[in-house]
């Protein structure tokens, strides 16, 4: 992990020197859980919140940047009996998965950014905090693990004035198994605001 964390601070830094213009997202993120995380959570997530930072390089072509976001999936299972470890438990169930991401992202831009619709690809790499968790009752289990990610993106951000823009993402975010914890997968729709100073 130090290892992450200094090479994204040597990339962030590197650039400083040739980078035109920073810009900064913030978005509204709605999750749609996919593989593993849909067999123990199959409702979409409303709960969330996204921000972005970075730099354009390569004359506005393309950028590199930090993102986190704070992504919430919830269920409430209806009451019923339920096994536990040595013997059942009757209540309703609750289950939650929590993750924040810290990405190191880059994004290429094929047309720049001087037209009225401003595509992009891109991916992320970094780590996901994931908490996952079921209560039944009084009775509840917890893990807290840290996941190696990656993340594709694609998108448009649309201006609405020379420094401001409507962005809109979709993106696979995909945490590894450990040994610990099972893989997490959910796809994101974000819709936000990019400032570019």
């Amino acid at each position: 992990m130090r290892t992450l964390y200094i090479s994204i601070f040597l990339i962030l830094m590197g650039v400083s020197g040739i980078a035109q213009e920073k810009y900064s997202i913030i978005s509204y993120p709605i999750g749609f859980a996919m593989g593993d995380t849909k067999d123990f959570i199959d409702q979409t997530s409303f709960r969330g919140l996204g921000i972005e930072v970075g730099r354009f390089i390569a004359d506005d072509k393309a950028s590199i940047g930090f993102q986190t976001n704070f992504q919430t999936f919830y269920k409430e299972l209806a009451k019923d009996t339920y096994p536990i470890k040595n013997g059942a438990i009757t209540g309703k169930q609750y289950r939650y998965i929590s993750s924040i991401p810290l990405l190191a992202k880059g994004l290429y831009y094929p047309t720049g950014q001087e037209s009225k619709v401003i595509p992009h690809v891109g991916l992320g790499m970094g780590t996901y905090y994931i908490e996952k968790e079921r209560n039944i009752g009084l009775y509840g289990t917890k893990t807290s693990v840290w996941h190696f990610g990656l993340t594709p993106q694609a998108g448009v951000s649309i201006p609405i004035n020379f420094r401001t823009n409507f962005n809109i993402n979709a993106e696979y975010n995909m945490a590894v198994k450990t040994q610990k914890h099972d893989a997490e997968s959910w796809l994101t729709l974000s819709f936000g605001f990019k400032y570019i100073y």
